[in-house]
């Protein structure tokens, strides 16, 4: 029996009218950022994705801590 593969989720744009955002940093289960051009220091709630290079990956962080794979880019 073929195994079920799930779907991604769709993507969903967070934040617009950024001037120059940079150095993305993960805390409190935030993403936290620099926002240069308006000299500010934005937080975003959301999961955190991390890329995996060595398996080609690209991996969520679930709630309790876990590691799901969100996308596979070995294709790409």
């Amino acid at each position: 029996m073929p195994s079920k593969q799930s779907l991604p989720p769709k993507l969903q744009t967070l934040l617009t009218g950024l001037a120059f955002g940079e150095s993305p940093r993960w805390h409190e289960d935030r993403l936290w950022f620099s926002n240069w051009g308006m000299q500010e220091i934005v937080a975003v709630d959301g999961r955190l994705l991390v890329t995996s290079g060595r398996d080609g990956r690209l991996q969520r962080r679930e709630p309790d801590g876990s590691l799901v794979t969100h996308a596979d880019l070995t294709g790409l």
